[in-house]
């Protein structure tokens, strides 16, 4: 719920939230343009489902299996590890992981699916030494490649 005309009652802008800390009502005014921004921000939080952070292993013969887990989710980091197959990064909305094992299941495929918490990183060896993959927020992460 929105309330408008917060400059005319003298309240100040401001959201709410409710036991699930999820916004619940704006404070703003239209006018000043205080609280907008906020709101807008609030808007897209309760638009975009809640998705949940996952490591995916998945054979490098499975194919069909990791183009299913592109269209299952947002892919945050992919990388290749020869012999082993592909490591992915996932955020997925809920009920997302369980499609995406029951899928792999009637394609024949091994799929380790792990969820990742959301301060976990996860790091690779390279040649050189060793790199940290930056943690990323599932609802802003864009996808990128992991260089070798």
């Amino acid at each position: 719920m929105v309330f408008n005309k917060a400059d005319l009652v003298g309240r100040p802008p401001e959201i709410t939230r409710d036991s699930a800390d999820r916004p619940s009502s704006a404070t703003v005014s239209a006018r000043t343009g205080a609280g907008v921004a906020e709101l807008k921000r609030a808007i897209a939080e309760l638009a975009v489902p809640p998705a949940h952070r996952y490591e995916a292993r998945i054979p490098a013969d499975a194919a069909r299996l990791r183009a299913l887990a592109y269209a299952s989710g947002r892919v945050v980091r992919e990388e290749y590890c020869c012999g082993e197959g592909w490591r992915l990064e996932l955020c997925l909305a809920d009920g997302a992981a369980g499609h995406l094992r029951k899928r792999a299941s009637r394609l024949g495929c091994a799929l380790a699916l792990s969820p990742l918490p959301p301060a976990r990183r996860f790091s690779r060896h390279s040649p050189g030494g060793s790199d940290r993959m930056t943690r990323h927020s599932c609802a802003t992460a864009q996808a990128a490649p992991m260089m070798e």
